[in-house]
């Protein structure tokens, strides 16, 4: 999502800080002592050329091909909610989070309430209903899906789930989970975004709904969950690059998924669902990781008039990425419901309240969160990434990078660092380099600010080869470069040999909170190239000839994992 602050998250267990440095960097001027190359390296045959590397880079998943998904929980607004509603400008009632809804690609959540002309309904009522046009404000927030597979789409009987199918259409949106028939209840309805299919199918729990909302060959009704025949109709969205599976079940208030939700969602994924997602308890519920996939077993309440409930008023959002691979992380994005129904991002122990919900999607871990201009511990992680594209849309960013008073413009794209100055192009990266991040910040604490980056290269050294390096490293691994641009352009201040372990993102932030910076970096290992799966998080000092860790966490085994909990940046509201 669009409006926010950046942070750096991690979701593995933290170690110890320490306080010892540790010498993964080197200064571009003789050591101390010796240094040591990798064992897995060859000098004389490379097992990973840099021609190597950058083809297996290009063909990675692109950042173009990605597809973001806003998915909300349980959307009533009738009762308690159309009252307050009506005390306000149209659009009350999703402004505070309709910037995000519509920064996505495709926004679903729950109807769960007729859209049908009716009596007024009293705020104990259970038989649910909303008055028409509060579609078009639903529309207007940036929705393009709706389930009406749930417990109160016929509270009105079919006329009134008819009005809120019409109505829904009417307005740009599309609904899932019903139909005039069984057939047209289980069919999914397929987004093509940015070249990928994506298809969405609903269903509702038949415990707690009655057997005549059933769609049937001759009935109109909704889609009953059924792990028997959800193969069958996964099987059918063979055209769909992927598939996502909403259900509407669990047990109302309880903070853990029973039996049937677990068995239902498996049976999803089991059958080629790439994501399972639900609602219904009115409460988050703890998610997991079944054969590598999410499974979101409930959301909680997105607009509710259930104020009596701390609980039911602490709801769930979800900024959720696509690629063809698969999905690719996921943000949570806790939510404060007020006692009028209408929701709004979550900060600060409300947001880690909702977070601690989640359970094992992340595991409840501690992270390092920039909050206030400082690097903070938070409790729990924000962001699950899974896999990494490559990221080959353009990062652009401006800094005074020579105190004149004019921005100078850096540009990565496809692993080629641009800088410019005044419109002209004044340094761009090798080209047997590929780029992975940059920082334009003050690291070596002098008071002028550098041009930091983290970049993929062979260790050829060539004719400038340093005298105390024995022998080439001619694999291609990863660097640390630190530049300063001066009226004659950009001359190197300090540069590593190759990384004990590569930077996959790097992040100049004052984390001790004493005015200068350290370099906060996200490390993988070598086996996973060409991708850097980030595996835990360090920090480094500059002490005035080369940077020292300072701290870093504690490195978990991933091995035989399909996702990697990571770390990663993430654009979060705040």
């Amino acid at each position: 999502m669009r409006r926010a602050a950046l942070v750096i998250l991690a979701s593995l267990a933290l170690a110890a800080a320490s306080a010892a440095a540790f010498m993964a960097f080197e200064r571009p001027v003789p050591p101390a002592g010796p240094v040591s190359v990798p064992a897995d390296s060859a000098a004389s045959s490379p097992e990973w050329t840099f021609e190597r590397y950058r083809e297996a880079r290009l063909a990675m998943p692109e950042a173009s091909d990605e597809v973001s998904l806003f998915v909300a929980g349980d959307l009533m607004p009738g009762r308690g909610v159309a009252r307050a509603k009506a005390r306000h400008e149209a659009g009350w009632l999703l402004a505070g989070v309709a910037d995000a809804v519509r920064a996505a690609d495709i926004a679903l959540a729950n109807l769960e309430a007729p859209v049908v002309v009716g009596d007024w309904i009293p705020d104990d009522s259970l038989r649910l209903r909303a008055d028409p046009g509060i579609e078009k404000e639903i529309a207007d927030a940036g929705f393009d899906l709706l389930s009406v597979a749930n417990n109160h789409a016929l509270d009105f009987g079919l006329d009134g789930l008819r009005s809120t199918r019409t109505r829904i259409e009417e307005q740009g949106m599309r609904h899932v989970g019903s139909g005039e028939d069984v057939a047209e209840a289980r069919r999914p309805r397929v987004f093509d975004r940015n070249g990928l299919k994506i298809a969405f199918f609903a269903y509702v729990d038949p415990s707690f709904t009655r057997a005549s909302d059933r769609a049937r060959p001759d009935r109109p009704g909704l889609a009953f969950m059924d792990a028997s025949t959800v193969a069958a109709d996964i099987a059918s969205a063979t055209a769909s690059d992927l598939v996502v599976v909403i259900m509407h079940a669990g047990v109302e208030y309880d903070a853990e998924p029973n039996d049937a939700q677990r068995a239902f969602a498996r049976a999803a994924i089991d059958a080629g669902a790439d994501l399972v997602i639900g609602h219904h308890p009115h409460v988050v519920q703890a998610s997991e990781l079944y054969e590598g996939k999410p499974i979101i077993y409930s959301l909680g309440n997105f607009v509710f008039d259930q104020g009596w409930s701390e609980d039911a008023k602490g709801g769930l959002a979800a900024d959720i990425r696509l690629g063809k691979e698969g999905v690719r992380s996921i943000t949570w994005l806790p939510l404060a419901i007020a006692s009028s129904g209408r929701p709004d991002f979550a900060e600060g122990a409300a947001s880690d309240a909702v977070l601690a919900r989640v359970g094992a999607l992340p595991a409840p871990a501690p992270a390092f969160v920039q909050r206030g201009g400082q690097l903070a511990p938070s409790s729990v992680s924000r962001t699950v990434l899974f896999r990494a594209p490559a990221g080959s849309l353009a990062t652009v960013r401006e800094a005074d990078l020579d105190g004149d008073g004019e921005a100078e413009r850096l540009t990565l794209a496809r692993g080629r660092l641009m800088l410019e100055r005044g419109g002209t192009a004044v340094w761009s990266s090798p080209e047997a380099w590929w780029v992975d991040d940059f920082a334009a910040a003050d690291l070596t604490r002098d008071g002028i600010p550098d041009l930091s980056l983290s970049a993929w290269k062979s260790g050829d050294y060539g004719p400038s080869k340093p005298f105390w390096v024995a022998e080439e490293d001619l694999e291609t691994r990863n660097h640390f470069f630190v530049y300063r641009l001066g009226k004659d352009g950009l001359a190197p201040v300090w540069q590593s040999s190759n990384l004990a372990a590569p930077n996959c993102a790097i992040e100049a932030l004052d984390v001790d909170g004493d005015g200068s910076q350290e370099l906060v970096v996200a490390e993988g290992e070598y086996g996973d190239r060409p991708d850097c799966r980030a595996s835990h998080l360090a920090v480094w000092r500059w002490g005035g000839w080369g940077f020292s860790n300072v701290w870093r966490q504690e490195v978990v085994n991933l091995a035989g994992m399909d996702a990697v909990y990571g770390a990663t940046r993430a654009i979060v509201p705040r």
